[in-house]
């Protein structure tokens, strides 16, 4: 009997450098993308589209965040999107960890 175990390191996001701003955007926007209701309140309203959350969770955004997502006038989720991005992400930047060569065990 073969038995072969494939270890591999996880891909994995590291936030270093991005507030906890940038991950709520990346909640709110994902919140948008799964309901046409909640993207048109956001397009429509965005400080009630904040103070109301999404499916029972609440956005973690400060007042000063909320305020600048609600001064944000768009026509669109992807022009909503482009004035977050520079809002908020700037000069930060993700990485990410990828996959080493794997880690091979053979017994036979």
């Amino acid at each position: 009997m073969i038995e072969t175990k494939l270890h591999y390191t996880p891909i994995s996001m590291i936030s270093e450098g991005l507030s906890a701003g940038c991950l709520e955007v990346s909640r709110l926007l994902a919140a948008a993308v799964i309901n046409p209701g909640f993207c048109q309140l956001l397009l429509d309203n965005p400080e009630l589209a904040i103070k109301s959350g999404f499916q029972g969770e609440d956005f973690l955004f400060t007042e000063e965040e909320s305020d600048l997502i609600a001064s944000i006038r768009a026509d669109s989720l992807s022009g909503l999107a482009k004035q977050l991005a520079r809002t908020f992400i700037g000069n930060s930047y993700i990485y990410t960890n990828l996959p080493i060569q794997p880690n091979a065990v053979f017994r036979y």
